[in-house]
């Protein structure tokens, strides 16, 4: 389940705004009711043999668990995947670099992060 990267998104209506959280200098988390999209620019790609796999951290726990979310940006640099599950049922969303197919436990260094509540 191999997301490649897509275009940029536009802003994202929530609740009657938008809400954008930071999710590092090149990336953002663009939340619209109970979705939620990350959306990257100038991203480097992952080392050599490894994809990028989005976390979340469940509200009231701390460790991530993975999703079947797996991407590689663009050869710009750009990158969006949408995040699964309701956005107001997640406390924090990571992305780090692991083997392709994705791990059950972060193997990479964690490249973005952002924290939704």
């Amino acid at each position: 389940a191999l997301l490649i990267a897509g275009v940029l998104g536009g802003v994202l209506i929530a609740g009657g705004g938008s809400r954008t959280v930071s999710a590092g200098p090149n990336a953002q988390i663009q939340i619209d009711g109970d979705n939620a999209r990350l959306v990257a620019r100038n991203m480097a790609p992952p080392p050599e043999g490894r994809v990028y796999e989005v976390w979340v951290v469940p509200k009231g726990e701390a460790a991530p668990k993975p999703t079947n979310v797996l991407f590689v940006p663009r050869g710009n640099g750009s990158a969006e995947a949408a995040i699964p599950g309701s956005a107001d049922d997640i406390a924090q969303v990571l992305v780090s670099d692991e083997p392709p197919g994705g791990s059950e436990t972060p193997t990479g260094e964690v490249v973005m992060q952002a924290k939704l509540s």
